[in-house]
């Protein structure tokens, strides 16, 4: 906090921006992304089919504007926020058209995996393209309202994150199961959520974001069972795949 001048009595302290730090942690999420997908993405993204190098590249560029805009406002830079922000304009429904594309070809059977875990995938990858356009739409509504504005683009981080942390389980235990490592991965987000909505608690006030993200990356987990292995889901697996 700043010190008060001599003969400023009474007057506030200065106040740190709000989250100051928050380019550290999209940094460090930009990081566990490219360190879980650097065996089968980053080390080698030709041998990738293109609409999962398309989709690779439009989400690092997603997760790269987090951090510099984030870092921006750490230097009250808000004018330079504001003008390199209308990339998100292009880059979340780039992110969304892609993604339901990779979706597409995974659930159409044009991948190596088992029919079964490409359901339980694409499960995972449907709520998160939902979320991330009802998130994306809420902080653009919210723009001018910091608070909410930051807390609904940082949530666009976290959702996005399962995939990678479940790939980071296995480079850091090596062989353990998928299930296992799914299951850490969603564990950590969720913690996470908790621990953002508690500080907010203890700000004096609870809002919206992390609650919808934690409970969402939650709901996620907790319905792969009863809902991504029942035969709703197959059926409509199979109409978004087109079989």
């Amino acid at each position: 906090m700043a010190s008060h001048p001599i003969g400023t009595h009474g007057t506030p302290p200065a106040r740190r921006p709000f989250y100051a730090d928050a380019w550290l942690y999209f940094l460090l999420g930009l990081g566990a992304t490219v360190a879980g997908f650097w065996p089968s993405f980053f080390s080698r993204p030709a041998a990738n089919p293109l609409p999962h190098v398309l989709h690779g590249v439009v989400a690092t560029a997603w997760l790269a504007l987090l951090v510099a805009q984030a870092a921006l406002m750490r230097l009250r830079r808000p004018s330079w926020h504001r003008t390199l922000g209308k990339a998100s304009y292009l880059l979340m429904p780039a992110l969304i058209v892609t993604g339901a594309w990779v979706l597409h070809l995974m659930l159409a059977g044009q991948t190596r995996l088992p029919p079964p875990l490409a359901r339980m995938l694409g499960f995972i990858d449907l709520v998160t393209l939902v979320f991330l356009a009802v998130a994306f739409a809420l902080a653009i509504a919210n723009r001018r309202n910091v608070q909410l504005h930051a807390r609904w683009m940082a949530t666009t981080l976290l959702i996005v994150l399962p995939p990678a942390l479940t790939r980071l389980m296995f480079i850091v235990f090596g062989a353990i199961p998928f299930p296992r490592a799914l299951a850490l991965a969603y564990a950590v987000l969720v913690a996470v959520c908790a621990v953002l909505i508690y500080v907010d608690w203890r700000g004096g006030r609870l809002r919206a974001p992390y609650l919808a993200a934690g409970a969402t990356l939650a709901g996620t987990y907790v319905a792969l069972g009863p809902i991504a292995g029942s035969p709703q889901w197959a059926a409509v697996a199979g109409w978004i795949g087109g079989r």
